[in-house]
């Protein structure tokens, strides 16, 4: 049922769409007198029409008219689409129901908030191997440090330093 109303809305509003385009472009055409004779033909394909003024020469003194005449076609498009979105969301939001949003999730899928309860002796296995990984990682770094400290290694220095 989505699907039918999705594509016979989208149907009517490029058929409607269209029709509006093509008799506004019709009409303002027609307002120009330079080009009131070729206003039908233009306005029958009024989309093949825009490459053929993008390729025109600026100098030529019919491309700012049908410049002029397709933005004067597609505004009250604009404005009908716009007013209709407007009416159609007031429609809806009318209709909608108040729900109040402090309700309890009764639903299979959310957050499990239960906390899982482990006994001690668990607890401290899955903390252990990480503390004896760092406090051997501490002892390497520590015995490095001492080592640099060592009188010998000041002697040394103090040695090299002096010749």
């Amino acid at each position: 049922m989505f699907t039918f109303f999705r594509c016979f809305g989208q149907t009517i509003g490029v058929t409607i769409d269209c029709v509006m385009f093509q008799n506004r472009m019709a009409a303002n055409l027609r307002s120009y007198p330079a080009l009131a004779s070729s206003a039908t033909p233009y306005s029958l394909d009024v989309v093949s029409l825009i490459r053929p003024i993008d390729a025109m020469p600026n100098s030529d003194p019919t491309k700012p008219i049908l410049n002029t005449a397709l933005s004067h076609s597609i505004r009250p498009i604009w404005a009908l689409m716009c007013g209709l979105a407007a009416w159609l969301s007031y429609l809806r939001s009318s209709s909608a129901l108040e729900h109040d949003l402090n309700q309890v999730l009764s639903t299979g899928q959310g957050f499990d908030w239960q906390e899982k309860k482990m006994d001690p002796e668990t607890a401290a296995a899955a903390v252990l191997p990480a503390a004896v990984l760092r406090d051997e990682k501490n002892a390497d770094e520590i015995s490095r440090d001492v080592s640099h400290d060592s009188p010998t290694a000041l002697g040394e220095a103090r040695v090299s330093g002096v010749d």
